[in-house]
Order: C-alpha cells, then structure tokens, then sequence
C-alpha cells in the first residue's frame, strides 16, 4: 500500500507521502464546477493535442476523470484518488528550485522564461530540492499554482477543470494500451494479478500447528509443508517478525499460481544470505513483505523460475541486490519500494538481473544512498540479459558518488531493451543515468523514451555497439557545466534521436569515441532536428 510508505526505515517515505497527498487532493476535488470545452472540432489540431496537460472530466457519463499527459498526448484514468497518485506519480517531474524560478507563479508579476515554460506547460511539478511541494502549470496561461492544501486545491479545480463529452474524448488514445499491461493496477494502489483461489495456508511465529488455520498455523518458515501446497494455494505470513529465510520450493500452474504473502517482516539480523528464494520454480506470486538484513545477493533471489511476480515489497538493501533474478524468464518486478543504508561495505543495486529473458521491471520506486566507493550502486543492473521492459520506475541516487552509481545500467544483452517513462535523479553522480554498453559479446538494442533524467555528466543517456537502438521524446538535464548529454554509436542513423528536450550548460554530444559537437553542430548532422535545447 502506498501509505506504508511513511515507514522510518525508509527515509524517502516521507517524501513521496507528501507527493500523494497534494495530487490525491486535486483528483478528489475533481467534481467541482467546470468549464466546458467548445467548439473543438473547430481546431486545426487535434483534441488530444490541444488538451495536453489538462484534468477533463466525463460530463456525459458519471464523471469519470481524466489527466492527459503533456508529453505523449495520451489519457490516464484515474478511478480514485490512490489511483490517480499511482498513475501520476510516474509522469510528474521534479525540478529544481533554480528551474522552478523561471516559472511565473500565478496571481504575481514575477517575469518568467518562457522557453522553460512551454516545455512545462501542464505538467505536475515535484520541488525535489526542497520539500516535495507540488505545483500544477496552467496548460494554457503557463502560470504555476501552488497546492498547498485541500482548499487550494479545491479553488484551482474550480476554475481549471475541463469538461468533455464522450465523442471528444474518445479521440484521445489512451495510455497505456490495454495490451501492454501485463500486470493490471488494482484499485487499492497495488499490483494485483488474477489467481484461481485453492485452499489458505497459516504462518505465524511462534504457534505450534498445521497450517490449516489462523489458529492452527506452522510457527517457523521452515516448518511450511511443501507437500501440501498445490496450484492455486496461498500461504500466508501473518506480520510477525521473522529471523530466517523463507525457501519457496513448490510452484503453481499459469492459471493457478501459488501465492506467498505478508505483511511479514523477514530479518537476516547480518546473518543470514538471503531473504526469499525461490530457485526452480513456476507461477509463484511474492508478495506484501518487508525485507532487511540479509547480507547475500537478494534480499529476494529468484533463480532459474519463470513467470515469478515480485509485488509490492518494502526492501531494505544490505546484500549485493533488492530484488535478484538470475537465469529466470517471464517475471514481473513491480511496485516494490526498495532503499539502501547510507553507508555499507556490500555493493547494493535496487534490481540486479543476469542471464533473464523477457522480464518486466515496473512502476518500482528505488532510492540508493550507501557512499560505498568501489562496487556499483545501480539503481536497476542488467547483465546478459535478453528481450526486457523497464517502464514507469522511480529511482534517486541519492549520494555523493561520481562513479559506479548508475541509473539504469545494461551491458552484454541481447534483443531490444524497452527503458520508457522512468524518472532518474542524480545530481552527484558523472556516470550515465540510462546506458546500454555491448561491450564485449552483447548485441542488444535500446529503446529509450518518454524518460525523464536529471543528473549525470558522461553521456547521459548512452549506447555502444548498437547500432539500431532509439531515444526519442526523452528531457534530458544536468547542472555540470560542459557535461556529455548524449554519446552514441557512430553509424546510429540520424532519425532515431529525435523529440528530446535537452537542458544543460553549454552541453555536447559525441558519436563513437573522438567526434564531438555542440548543439548546432548537432542538428547540423542531422539528429534531433525535431528537439530544443536550452541552457
């Protein structure tokens, strides 16, 4: 649940409760007065174009809500106010206090920059540098509003929300399509996936049973009969505290998977490898716990499995990864909060995934703070792996290293890897915030878009030896002066980069090893012709 977010273990909770707050505010106040658009068919453009940032309401059905995301044009619907935070979360931005000051604040007659300002129009800002306060861009008059409070929100709503009929909307597609989703949201701001119900199974420390019942339940983890469990079951984990690891060595079927779920605290108390693992096994649905302590490679390690869903966890990082998947195919890693100590001798990556096939990576939130100076702290580390998607993640690096403290960091792989809609913070770090290297043997291909990264110096986001990947509709910004925004394959054709937003000081790009331009030089090669930049 996203109010377990506020848990002191995890210091960036505080944070992103305040992010949910002030947006849930403005979804639930959505029913208010509204203006209703007119004569839209009248336009040149299209709806979807001319609505990009807007809150629309569906004033011919039973007001349903809609945010029409001011990048791709497309709609998200937002069933409730944990949905929407959900949802919204993921197409917010952050921005500094610096850039937020070239934002006119509504009702004032401060001088904003307008360039800043058109890229922003519509947009949710996060101010990261301070508080998390929110502000909403006018999509129209550019003018940013604070959204201090329910009553705040409540005016703006008032004035700014737009109503829709059912033909008008219907022209703005919605994202994301239906048929990418292979984890369906639920209503309560958690990943659910449809199961087949068999029987329930008790775990709660300290009791003496069977399993059968809350009151009859197995005491220890591994007291747990595998024998009784069959395709459809569920085992679960009543929020006791655990001091051992739980070894999943019974799966389900594709349509009945077996399901392991907390609230359980599971602690390695620095003696114990790993949390959860579930080695040789199919269809096993993981979730709802909290994990700490474990010192091995994952606080949960899944390894030669397939179609293993990871959902929803608190992990606290003291071994090499959060989540560690090896020679696994078909898994979905998502919504899962994962952050590190501030200081660990362990290499600590949010999500650390080698020789997998076809695994998906979403909506998690990771935030890495250990200063270790020598191994990698990635946010999400990809090696050997094949044919992934890593969409809608949240990660923050939040620390003082240069090196070895990556984003998304993908080397060695093979087929196309999908990194799309992530935000990425890093303000310390030189490194790259989405890379692709095939260094030695790896021919895999980037798809990089509609990210969002803030951070960085040597080529923000970067590629090696491939040849076909793409970066498109990505903002791109550094506060360095003279930083590498992009460095890419020499022979990547011209019309794969395209439609970024690049913000930077007196930034530059690099194709191959040694040619190196500015930002004229650039077009005038040909790439990002339909891109800006601006210092």
């Amino acid at each position: 649940m996203i109010d377990s977010l506020s848990d002191p273990l995890y210091p960036a909770g505080a944070y992103y409760k305040k992010m949910k707050n002030n947006i849930v505010l403005i979804i639930l106040l959505l029913l208010s007065l509204v203006t209703p658009i007119q004569s839209l068919n009248a336009q040149t453009f299209s709806v979807a174009d001319r609505l990009k940032g807007n809150i629309l309401l569906q004033v011919e059905s039973h007001g349903e809500a809609w945010y029409v995301l001011p990048r791709e044009g497309k709609r998200l619907y937002m069933k409730s106010g944990d949905d929407a935070f959900t949802l919204m979360r993921f197409h917010s931005l952050g921005i500094t206090n610096k850039d937020l000051s070239g934002i006119k604040i509504a009702g004032t007659n401060t001088v904003g920059n307008l360039s800043l300002t058109n890229r922003l129009r519509g947009y949710i800002l996060l101010q990261v540098e301070s508080q998390g306060e929110s502000w909403y861009v006018h999509p129209r008059t550019g003018e940013r509003h604070y959204l201090p409070n329910g009553a705040a929100a409540y005016a703006l709503m008032r004035f700014h929300s737009l109503g829709i009929s059912n033909s008008d909307l219907s022209t703005i597609p919605i994202f994301p399509p239906a048929a990418a989703a292979t984890t369906p949201i639920s209503t309560t701001s958690t990943y659910s996936v449809t199961t087949t119900q068999g029987n329930t199974f008790f775990v709660t420390a300290g009791q003496d049973g069977d399993g059968s019942s809350p009151h009859s339940a197995w005491g220890r983890l591994d007291e747990i009969d595998w024998s009784k469990i069959k395709p459809g079951d569920k085992i679960q984990l009543s929020g006791s505290f655990y001091g051992q690891s739980l070894k999943v060595t019974t799966g389900g079927t594709a349509d009945k998977p077996v399901v392991i779920s907390g609230p359980a605290v599971l602690d390695g108390q620095m003696k114990t490898a790993n949390g959860i693992i579930a080695s040789d096994v199919s269809n096993v649905i993981i979730e709802n716990f909290t994990l700490r302590n474990f010192t091995g490679s994952g606080q949960i390690k899944v390894s030669h499995a397939t179609n293993i869903s990871v959902l929803n966890n608190k992990i606290h990082v003291t071994g090499h990864g959060g989540v560690h998947l090896h020679n696994t195919e078909k898994t979905v890693v998502a919504n899962n909060i994962i952050t590190t100590p501030s200081s660990t001798t362990a290499q600590t990556d949010g999500i650390y995934s080698q020789n997998s096939r076809f695994n998906h990576y979403r909506d998690n939130h990771i935030t890495i703070t250990n200063t270790e100076p020598n191994g990698h702290n990635d946010g999400i580390q990809i090696y050997k792996d094949s044919n992934g998607k890593i969409t809608g993640n949240t990660i923050t690096l939040d620390n003082p290293k240069k090196f070895n403290s990556q984003g998304i960091y993908i080397t060695e792989s093979h087929g196309t890897m999908d990194v799309t809609g992530n935000q990425i913070l890093a303000k310390q770090t030189c490194n790259s915030l989405i890379a692709l290297l095939n260094i030695k043997e790896g021919t895999a291909t980037l798809v990089a878009e509609n990210n969002n990264v803030y951070g960085g110096c040597w080529g923000i986001i970067k590629t090696k030896n491939s040849p076909r990947s793409v970066i498109k509709n990505n903002l791109i910004r550094t506060d360095r002066a003279a930083a590498n925004l992009l460095w890419v394959d020499k022979n990547l054709p011209t019309t794969n980069i395209s439609q970024n937003t690049y913000i930077g000081i007196d930034g530059f790009y690099l194709r191959g090893e040694s040619d190196k331009y500015n930002w004229t030089e650039w077009q005038t090669t040909g790439f990002d012709q339909n891109s800006s930049y601006n210092q």
